[in-house]
Order: C-alpha cells, then structure tokens, then sequence
C-alpha cells in the first residue's frame, strides 16, 4: 500500500509538470548570458546562478541562488542565500538566511529567514509578507502592505498601504512612510526618547513574549511524534533499518528534492482543485502531502538520532526505538534556536521529505536490465 501511493503521489508530480519544465541537478547550474530559458526550471544544486532571461518560473532547491536577468513570473527558492538583482515578473517566494532584492518584484514578496533586505532600488509592487530575524527597508518601495513578523525592524522607505508587524526592535529613519498607517505589536513599550523619527500614525499594542516550552502545543507535538514513530518502527523496521542505509549519502542531493516537492506539490494540488473537474484528485494529493510532511519529520528525526548514536558508538548495532527517542526531541529543539530555527526547520523538512520518497522511488523504480 505505501509503494503504491508513493507511486501515485511521484507519478502526479511528474505528469503534471514534465512537459512544460527544465529539471537539472549539478555541482553547479548556470544560465549564460545570451541564453534564454523559455521553460520552468526546477533546479537542485549547490550553486544556481541566472545570468540569462527566464520566462517561466524559477523553483530552486541550493546553498546560493543568483538572478541577475529578468524572470517572466515567479521565483520559489529554499536556500542559505538568496540574490536578486534583475527584474521578476510576478510573485518571489524565499526561504533563505539571507534574501537581498535590489530589484523589482512585479507581485507579492513572502520571505522567511534570517535576514530580508530590501535596497533603494527594490521595488515590490504587490505585497510583502515575512517572518524573519531581521528585516531592513533600506530606501526601497513596497506599493502594497507589509505584514508579518520579525526579530528587528529596520524601517526607512516608503509604504503604500498599511505597516502590521510583530517584532522585538524596531528603528524608524527619515525616509520613512505608511500610507494606510503603521501598527507593530512589541514585547515591551517603545522607548520614545531614544527612538527618532516616529511616524505620526504610529500604533504600539505590547504583547509578553512566551517561550515556546510554556505553550501545550509542544508538548503535544513532541508526545505524538514518539507514539506515532515507535508505532512505525514497530512494524515496519526492516523499512526503517532500510531507509536509514539509503539516506546516508547524497545529502544535499535529498535536501533538493526535498524543496522541490514541498513547494511544487502544494501548488499541483491547488491547481487540480480549481479545476473542479480535478478536484477529487486535488484533494487526495493535498492529504498525501501533509502525510509525508508529517511522515518526514520522524524520519529525518531517526536519521538524526541514529547519526548520533554511531558518532558515540563506534561499532555494533543502533537500537532503533533509541534512535527515535534520542532524535525527536532534539529535532524539535534545534528548530527552537533563535534566528536560525526556521532554517534548521527548513532543512529538516527537505532532507526528511527528499530522502522519503527518494527511498520509496529507489524501492519501486524497475531493475535495470541485465543486458
């Protein structure tokens, strides 16, 4: 049963992207100058660089992304680094630890990472959506709204609507504006005196941080992945000792598949339930999705565990129950980390979704022949 839905859900994932898409996978990808691209690209690596137009989308799973040519619609990346230098056409979707626009952005910005900055010469005609550590309007122009949350705030650039944002610091200078007025929710008041250029339309609502320990959902969350994962390994460990033996090589090969799926998936189901004739099917995708999403968090949580175990333990066997109990909650907690969680978060969603179905594919894909 399991290698036939992870049979579907790769078979729908091919067939509703093959023929209109580019995949590559290298050291690292280049697209020259002089060059166009008139296809998707979907690109796992460690360094993408685009040095010639694209005119589709752009989904990258890298340690470095680089635009520096106009992108005729969107860009999806998961990386460290994330450069944007020439013109896209619609929507920017990054998780990276640093995202950089010195461009324009002809629709929405969602970022999520460490640092966001936009420079004077960005220019987001949609809105901007984020939740980062630090975020730095630096002179750039947003036309819509920003909302989100972040560590620190760096504001000094002009808005078009509203400012909503939740954040531990925030710093005003004199290019600064919000049309639709600015609304930040603080862990503790703003200090007036040592904080110039205040906007006059400038609304504060303090709200006490709480640590993540001091919420029920965690508790929960950490408590049904170990039910949930002894179950698993309780009757299928031969899969798990297998899985283990597959998903110690080509890490970052899993991460960027991994990416791939997890931002190109969502985006097949949503389309297949617009199209109402499709939606059943949309639907079933949606629910196997969420299923290996979940799945891979306890799997990528049993390779951590288990990569533990034979650092300290050089030789003999690993217990896989021990495996599981050491590595949930050290999943869970490395996530925690200040600044850098989300990107641990991040990683560990790839590389547990990547080196999954990577596993399945590899058990279900036919031998190669003997001729």
């Amino acid at each position: 049963m399991i290698r036939f839905i992870s049979a579907l859900f790769l078979l729908l994932l091919i067939m509703t992207n093959g023929w209109a898409a580019d995949f590559r996978g290298a050291e690292a990808i280049t697209i020259r100058e002089g060059d166009t691209l008139h296809k998707d690209l979907f690109a796992g690596c460690r360094n993408l660089n685009v040095f010639g137009p694209v005119m589709g989308d752009i989904y990258a799973g890298c340690e470095r992304v680089t635009i520096e040519a106009p992108i005729g619609d969107d860009v999806f990346a998961g990386c460290r680094e994330i450069t944007i230098k020439a013109p896209v056409g619609d929507n920017v979707f990054a998780f990276a630890q640093t995202i950089y626009i010195d461009n324009e952005i002809g629709g929405d910005l969602v970022a999520f990472g460490g640092d966001l900055h936009l420079t004077e010469k960005a220019h987001v005609y949609g809105n901007v959506y984020l939740g980062t550590g630090q975020f730095f309007l630096d002179g750039g122009t947003v036309d819509g709204k920003i909302d989100g949350g972040t560590g620190q705030a760096y504001l000094n650039g002009k808005v078009g609507k509203n400012v909503k944002l939740e954040t531990g610091h925030v710093r005003f200078d004199s290019l600064y504006s919000a049309g639709g007025g600015t609304q930040l929710c603080l862990s503790k008041p703003l200090d007036e005196k040592s904080t110039k250029f205040i906007p006059p339309d400038l609304t504060v609502t303090v709200k006490p941080h709480r640590h993540f320990f001091q919420r029920i959902f965690f508790y929960w969350l950490l408590l049904s992945f170990l039910v949930v994962g002894i179950l698993l390994i309780a009757f299928c460990k031969n899969f798990s000792k297998d899985y283990l033996t597959f998903s110690r090589s080509l890490l970052w090969k899993h991460m960027g598949i991994g990416f791939l799926i997890l931002v190109v998936t969502p985006v097949i189901a949503l389309i297949l339930i617009v199209l109402l004739l499709t939606l059943p099917l949309g639907i079933i995708m949606l629910f196997l999705y969420l299923i290996v999403l979940y799945l891979s968090y306890l799997f990528a949580a049993l390779f951590v565990g288990d990569w533990i175990l034979r650092s300290i333990k050089k030789d003999g066997l690993i217990n896989l129950f021990w495996a599981l109990l050491l590595g949930i909650p050290c999943v869970i907690l490395m996530t925690k980390i200040p600044l850098i969680g989300w990107l641990l978060n991040l990683a560990v969603i790839c590389f547990g979704m990547g080196s999954l179905i990577g596993y399945i594919w590899h058990e279900i894909k036919p031998a190669p022949s003997a001729n």
